[in-house]
């Protein structure tokens, strides 16, 4: 099993997009530390799977920073963006700016956690039948 593809440490690597959910509240100054997070997060990921892998690291390493890329980073990240802006739409001009920004946030953060194991099996699953076929990653990758 991948230590970091469980709760609560798999939600490290959605920072990114946890930061698009929280864009209006947080303080600028701490949305370059959500990129951070997520770029340690992204990188340790994949060293620690390069040094597990039984053979080929460098492939595993690899393999680690495509599923990272997308079911850490573009997926969810678009996932919430979308979310996100499509809910402040809803609420402009009936509600107070105050609830549609919260209440938009907790939507979106509903959509992310109750989304990413199907974003993760998804990545899989695509990287399964393209990237992973004839390389000897895919076995180890669970």
């Amino acid at each position: 099993m991948d230590g970091f593809r469980i709760f609560p440490v798999r939600h490290i690597g959605h920072t990114w997009a946890i930061n698009e959910a929280l864009i209006e509240i947080i303080l600028p100054e701490h949305i370059n530390f959500c990129y951070v997070v997520t770029g340690v997060y992204i990188v340790s990921h994949a060293v620690w799977n390069g040094f597990r892998a039984p053979q080929n690291g460098i492939i595993r390493i690899a393999d680690t920073f495509l599923f990272d890329g997308f079911a850490s980073v573009i997926l969810p990240t678009l996932l919430t963006s979308s979310v996100y802006r499509l809910s402040r739409r809803a609420f402009e001009g009936i509600a107070p700016r105050t609830f549609s920004v919260y209440f938009s946030t907790g939507l979106t953060m509903l959509a992310l956690f109750s989304l990413c194991d199907y974003i993760d099996e998804f990545v899989d699953s695509i990287l399964d039948v393209t990237v992973r076929t004839g390389v000897a990653v895919a076995e180890t990758v669970v």
